[in-house]
């Protein structure tokens, strides 16, 4: 093991035989701290597989597990030949339930920000596809268009566009958009989400778009519409958004369905 590898804060952990966490998962509990505290950055390399065996005392079995759950996690990234290197964080967005986007970047430990780029109020017919769906108060109210640049960590990971009826927020202070949850401002209201309908479509983010999202040049990403319902079973809201392909992941759960054949139950 040479000098370099022997001071890496990974080697200098102690995995416990008599604990409850399998090895593999103490050693994923090593390197995910590594994460969290910045010992371990984008772009690092974790020691090699024969270093961690050593200073572990674990087989390379045990050591390629713990590796490959943080690869499936999209934390950690092999590359032949050279060795397994930390990725840049990426936006975890579940798909199985209504998501504050800055509620899921605290939790993922990724601190969630947003810079504004308008906030105004426009006719209903300003909203364009499906506006004619928003709950309104009545036909002359007044729909806010709220543009902003959704940060992780200070990077654009989203240009979003959301309409939403002024009666929800009366007095909404643009402001406090750039240090709140605007799910937060809505639930202190009274407005509280029950159903969401996304639908994802894969394009290419260009132009002026892709300057705000700080892209180069034309790049992969995904347009997002978002329509939700209140508990009361008006749509208080519908957002338009676009979204780094290469700083987002989509989470999807998928429970086990059973069908029948001649009255026979098969689980699949």
């Amino acid at each position: 093991m040479n000098a370099i590898q022997d001071q890496h804060p990974l080697l200098k952990k102690h995995v416990e035989y008599d604990c409850n966490l399998s090895l593999s998962s103490q050693i994923t509990t090593f390197i995910r701290s590594a994460l969290s505290s910045g010992e371990l950055t984008p772009g690092d390399a974790l020691p090699t597989e024969a270093a961690l065996c050593s200073a572990y005392g674990v087989s390379r079995t045990t050591v390629r597990q713990a590796i490959g759950d943080l690869v499936d996690e999209g934390l950690l990234a092999r590359v032949r030949g050279k060795g397994t290197f930390v990725c840049e964080k990426k936006v975890r967005l579940p798909m199985n339930r209504i998501y504050s986007f800055s509620h899921e970047l605290r939790q993922s430990g990724i601190v969630p920000s947003s810079r504004i780029v308008d906030v105004s109020t426009v006719d209903r017919s300003a909203v364009g596809e499906n506006g004619e769906i928003l709950f309104m108060t009545s036909p002359e109210e007044q729909v806010y268009r709220i543009c902003r640049v959704r940060m992780a960590d200070d990077v654009p990971v989203l240009l979003e566009t959301t309409f939403i009826p002024t009666h929800c927020l009366p007095n909404l202070n643009p402001e406090r958009l750039e240090k709140e949850s605007l799910y937060d401002m809505l639930c202190a209201a009274g407005i509280l989400p029950s159903h969401s309908t996304e639908t994802y479509e894969s394009v290419m983010i260009r132009g002026t778009d892709a300057e705000l999202l700080e892209l180069p040049r034309p790049a992969p990403g995904f347009s997002v519409q978002r329509i939700i319902t209140s508990t009361t079973g008006g749509v208080f809201e519908i957002t338009r958004s676009l979204m780094r392909g290469d700083r987002s992941k989509l989470v999807v759960s998928l429970a086990q369905y059973a069908c029948s054949i001649d009255k026979h139950y098969y689980h699949g």
